[in-house]
C-alpha cells in the first residue's frame, strides 16, 4: 500500500487525509461515516478516482457502485 501511495498526486494524498480525518472522527456514526465518505467519493476528480482504483476494493464501491460476488 505505501508503494501505491508514494505515486499518489498531491490531490490524491490530500483526498486519503480527508478521509483519514473522517474516520478518525469517534463522534460520527458508522452510517454518517459512510454517507461522508459516499459524498466525498462522487465529488472527487477523475484523477483521485484513477489513482484509488490501485487499491481496489473498498474504493471501488465508491467509485463503480457496489461489486456483486
Amino acid at each position: 500500500m505505501k508503494e501505491e501511495q508514494e505515486k499518489f498526486t498531491d490531490e490524491t494524498k490530500a483526498f486519503l487525509l480527508k478521509l483519514h480525518k473522517i474516520h478518525e472522527n469517534p463522534s460520527l456514526s458508522y452510517q454518517d461515516e459512510h454517507e461522508k465518505f459516499k459524498a466525498l467519493f462522487e465529488h472527487a476528480s477523475p484523477i483521485v478516482k484513477t489513482d484509488l482504483k490501485l487499491f481496489g476494493e473498498p474504493f471501488t464501491q465508491f467509485i463503480h457502485g457496489p461489486v456483486e460476488r
